[in-house]
């Protein structure tokens, strides 16, 4: 028998860590459940990807919550989740390529070359396969079981398990140690990001920043003070930091379809330009609002 879902109770930072984890992941598993039903009906673009960052968040709660709860059922939720996560990326991203070619497309010299290319046909048919692929994922079935198993695991605190943590605690106690870890993470990714050419140590910066800005959206309620500038100018850096990997993305794209794309080396050279404008405007956005200063602000408003 399918047990009542909990309806999110209030929170405050004094509040018990099981019971702010309890309250605010049956609020993240209502919100992606919802936003789960609005995709699988529609399989619109701009659902799919809320769904995606719906998803993220959910994620991000888990992972911060779950050891309060049943392990094995954690396990299985986050492995459900990443497999959902990973479709929605994938949709995402061939949407994106097929969008940023066909601007640039326009921005070519030669009239001749203006003509759909064969790797704009190929994102357009692997669209649609991705597609077809994700409606399977999101059958009525799938949501319904993992669902069920959510909910059960909501029920189901550890409240002296085998975690080593006590559940019992402050919640604001233990958000203020997990985000400090964070924002370690992330400030030794920036300090290796800083050379332009450093393409890896980007993706990696990229990655913990917005990993940072999704823990930070989930633990709002229970922090002693509003983050909402923090939030916004967090998204400053994960905007152009996300800009500049999906400029990477399309170079390798085109990169890899040279032979079939007669117009590649000026498609490569107006990506390249684009990038070198991203990369100014996040040098500009270091100068005036620096990285160190950034992460003093939001560990002061744990």
């Amino acid at each position: 028998m399918t047990k009542r879902k909990i309806l999110p109770s209030s929170v405050v930072p004094t509040s018990p860590l099981w019971v702010t984890g309890r309250a605010l992941l049956a609020r993240r598993g209502i919100d992606f459940f919802s936003h789960w039903n609005w995709t699988r009906d529609t399989l619109d673009m701009e659902n799919i990807n809320d769904l995606r960052v719906v998803s993220r968040r959910f994620r991000e709660c888990l992972l911060l919550f779950g050891p309060c709860f049943r392990q094995e059922d954690l396990s299985h939720i986050l492995r459900k989740l990443k497999q959902l996560t990973r479709r929605l990326v994938i949709l995402r991203n061939i949407h994106e390529s097929l969008v940023f070619m066909e601007q640039l497309t326009r921005e070519l010299s030669s009239t001749a070359d203006k003509k759909r290319s064969p790797l704009q046909e190929y994102l357009r048919q692997e669209s649609k396969r991705q597609a077809r692929q994700l409606d399977r994922l999101l059958g009525k079935v799938q949501k319904q079981t993992l669902s069920t198993r959510f909910w059960e695991f909501c029920y189901s605190p550890t409240l002296f398990g085998q975690s080593g943590l006590d559940p019992f605690m402050p919640a604001h106690r233990y958000v203020r140690e997990t985000v400090y870890l964070s924002l370690g993470e992330t400030s030794a990714m920036a300090a290796a990001a800083r050379n332009e050419s450093d393409l890896d140590a980007q993706k990696r910066w990229r990655t913990t920043v917005k990993k940072l800005r999704y823990r930070l959206e989930v633990v709002t309620p229970v922090v002693t003070t509003p983050l909402e500038d923090e939030l916004e100018l967090l998204g400053s850096y994960r905007d152009l930091l996300e800009e500049l990997h999906d400029l990477d993305r399309h170079r390798d794209l085109v990169e890899a379809w040279i032979k079939d794309i007669p117009s590649a080396k000026e498609l490569t050279e107006i990506i390249a330009t684009k990038r070198s404008g991203a990369w100014r405007r996040l040098e500009t956005l270091m100068k005036e609002l620096p990285w160190e200063r950034l992460v003093k602000k939001i560990g002061d408003s744990l």
